[in-house]
């Protein structure tokens, strides 16, 4: 019996309506369109009110970001588009060298915007309505800026991708038949994407396993276990979800600091609007208000060794290890650490296949991946379906599965 398992990319959740890197990318960059509550949280709404002096600042910090990058792809001749990801992981190096993540190579890179900063009208207004001399920014204004434009990207991912409105769901109808087909056996699935959309459409269809608490606790959390019972198809997001909150441990409890929870009972609270009062005992007692989600490039393998992330990331690793073909929807290959995974899965033992779904020419598909996946994508184990995942027909692919690795 052929074992399969699926691997999710952000690009498979456009056919249930979420955005694309690039129109999400474009929503960052855009001139308005957002602005900051006095809770800490970008929103999506009117104009900045007089309450928000910083959101202009963090803008022109993006501007800056992506004007760095594209002169830094023209240095390199690459023709690569510039996304969110590509602004975020420049923002967290800026953000993270204050504290965890030192680099001296960083050095000129801060003094640079520095410096250029102080000539900003942004940040001028910045300064005289924070009540702050305009000088040069200090080690610890400067961290608070760069964290502030994380913080901008992250909260509108979240608003794009957070939406409860009506999804398609032709494209997971092939996860379903797979499950359903008698002579192959669907291992697990992963997913890079942040929504939500494929847990809550296959859970009606297969027994899913999401390696949290099946039972909710009084506060109607369902907390991370690392919970896969027997029989059941784990369900995996490599990259976090929009549902997904760090609990803090009130004192009353035994509850670790690191715990990940899901909050089933109380939307409202999970979920507060701007224009609703929170309650602060929700939050006392409760979660952080931003979900965890890992955003960026070449900084997200740096949070696959947290606590709940590295199980996350072991059971991919063991579901792999038990897995005769991998199907690949909507991915770019652009992760080096699940690349690296890839490349290890299908290289290690003969007879492994990968099938991609992707509705790119192939020499498109090559020159988008890094350099290390475009040997295991010409690999005469891997086949391509040239077309989108909505259009995919189940025969053709269940068809394609029973016959893979045979010669």
């Amino acid at each position: 019996m052929k074992r399969v398992t699926f691997l999710l990319g952000a690009g498979a959740s456009i056919p249930a309506g979420y955005s694309s890197t690039h129109c999400l990318t474009e929503r960052i960059r855009a001139p308005s369109g957002y602005y900051r509550h006095t809770d800490g949280r970008y929103y999506r709404g009117p104009p900045c009110p007089d309450t928000d002096f910083r959101t202009p600042l963090v803008r022109r910090i993006i501007c800056w970001l992506y004007e760095l990058t594209h002169e830094y792809l023209f240095y390199r001749e690459e023709s690569k588009e510039i996304n969110y990801e590509d602004l975020y992981y420049l923002a967290s190096q800026l953000r993270d060298d204050w504290s965890e993540l030192q680099n001296p190579a960083m050095l000129p890179l801060i003094r640079n915007l520095k410096c250029v900063m102080i000539s900003w009208p942004e940040y001028r207004e910045f300064c005289e309505r924070s009540g702050r001399t305009l000088s040069i920014p200090d080690l610890g204004e400067f961290h608070q800026l760069c964290e502030e434009t994380c913080h901008y990207i992250e909260d509108i991912v979240v608003n794009v991708l957070s939406h409860d409105g009506q999804h398609h769901s032709k494209h997971l109808a092939l996860i379903t038949a797979i499950g359903e087909a008698n002579d192959l056996d669907l291992k697990g699935i992963a997913t890079l994407a942040h929504d939500t959309h494929v847990e809550n459409f296959l859970s009606e269809h297969v027994s899913l396993a999401d390696g949290f608490s099946p039972e909710q606790t009084d506060c109607g959390w369902r907390v991370w276990q690392d919970h896969f019972p027997e029989g059941s198809i784990p369900f995996l997001k490599l990259h976090g979800s929009t549902n997904w909150k760090k609990l803090r441990n009130d004192g009353n409890n035994n509850r670790s600091p690191e715990t990940i929870g899901i909050n089933m009972a109380n939307s409202e609270c999970s979920s507060p609007r701007p224009d609703e009062p929170s309650d602060p005992e929700c939050w006392r007692r409760g979660f952080d208000r931003r979900p965890l989600l890992l955003i960026g490039t070449f900084n997200k393998p740096a949070m696959y060794t947290g606590p709940m992330l590295l199980d996350v990331h072991y059971r991919f690793r063991k579901i792999l290890r038990n897995t005769d073909t991998l199907v690949v929807c909507g991915y770019s290959f652009g992760d080096k650490a699940i690349n690296t995974q890839l490349i290890f899965w299908l290289t290690s033992l003969s007879g492994r296949s990968l099938v991609v779904i992707d509705p790119r020419c192939p020499s498109q598909i090559q020159k988008n991946a890094r350099y290390a996946t475009q040997k295991i994508l010409n690999d005469r184990g891997t086949r391509l379906i040239n077309e989108k995942m909505e259009d995919v027909c189940k025969d053709q692919l269940i068809g394609l599965l029973r016959g893979v690795g045979e010669t």
